[in-house]
């Protein structure tokens, strides 16, 4: 039974429940008023739902005949108004899959990533994976760098797209056009992993540099660990080394395994041969960056990365 039968057998039900209790009350005019508007209503509500799916019909034929004319945008609308017909919503999951993959062929990847995740295949994920890597490369070509980035962080499964990320940062670092601090913030990461030059351009630019000493006490301590035991509290020393005698405002960032970051600024300013430290809590396996900025321009005076297990 459909959806709208069973809402006019329902509705009969319904007036035919009316005129049982207006008899019980002894009301044989609203209980007769009750039958003839129960009867009237029903056949109103078959009539409708008698003509409905004469239109899904003719909607499925449509999206039939444009799906085997490859006009998938029309196909998809036709396959919409044809409800629970027929294989509808299997055909309209198809036509998605087939029209992104067709939009990715004219490399419109924004549009082709939407319509391969609205079609429920299997496989989209792994689908949606290759488009944003496609789409990285093809914004590495364009020399949109930045968002070269995005789109290869969007497709961190992609075989090969670790060197490719890395690649879209450093012609970042290079380019003019990158903002000031996203410059900064992509050097640093280059630099902790000694990618390329990345470490040379660093300090090239710094006025002051930072030694870092890390390790599980409060206290300065020189024993300096590479892997430590996450879910412990862990101290980033680092002492102020340069600088000509003036002092540097320091804003610190700390990048957690997962991508998120902490940042600040700190009270004062610290001198040449100046110590402080950092503190972090974290649960998560994997790399834990701090970087080190001159909060006066954003310039990055030093960077460390240690890993959690």
């Amino acid at each position: 039974m459909t959806g709208k039968r069973k809402w006019w057998y329902e509705a009969k039900a319904a007036f035919c429940r009316l005129f049982g209790y207006f008899m019980g009350k002894g009301s044989w005019a609203a209980g007769g008023a009750a039958l003839l508007l129960g009867f009237a209503g029903s056949l109103f509500l078959y009539e409708t739902a008698s003509a409905n799916p004469g239109k899904e019909i003719a909607a499925y034929r449509k999206a039939l005949e444009a799906e085997e004319q490859k006009e998938y945008e029309k196909a998809i609308r036709m396959y919409q108004r044809c409800g629970d017909y027929a294989e509808a919503a299997g055909r309209l999951g198809q036509c998605r899959y087939r029209y992104g993959e067709a939009l990715a062929g004219k490399k419109k990847y924004n549009a082709a990533i939407e319509m391969i995740r609205r079609s429920g295949y299997s496989d989209y994920r792994e689908k949606v994976q290759q488009l944003y890597y496609r789409q990285g490369q093809q914004l590495m070509n364009a020399t949109k760098f930045h968002r070269a980035v995005l789109a290869f962080q969007a497709c961190r499964e992609a075989e090969g797209v670790e060197e490719q990320l890395l690649l879209a940062k450093y012609y970042c670092v290079q380019s003019d056009k990158t903002d000031k601090a996203l410059r900064q913030k992509y050097l640093a990461e280059l630099a902790a992993l000694d990618y390329r030059d990345s470490r040379k351009i660093l300090e090239s630019q710094q006025e002051w540099s930072v030694l870092f000493t890390v390790n599980y006490s409060k206290k300065y301590d020189t024993k300096n660990e590479e892997i430590l035991s996450r879910g412990k509290r862990i101290y980033f020393h680092f002492t102020i080394e340069g600088g000509d005698g003036r002092g540097v405002l320091c804003r610190y960032e700390a990048i957690w395994p997962d991508g998120s970051a902490r940042a600040g600024v700190m009270e004062d300013y610290l001198y040449e041969g100046d110590k402080a430290f950092l503190w972090i809590d974290c649960d998560l396996p994997g790399n834990v960056t701090v970087n080190i900025f001159n909060d006066a321009d954003y310039t990055l005076i030093g960077s460390k990365t240690v890993r959690l297990e």
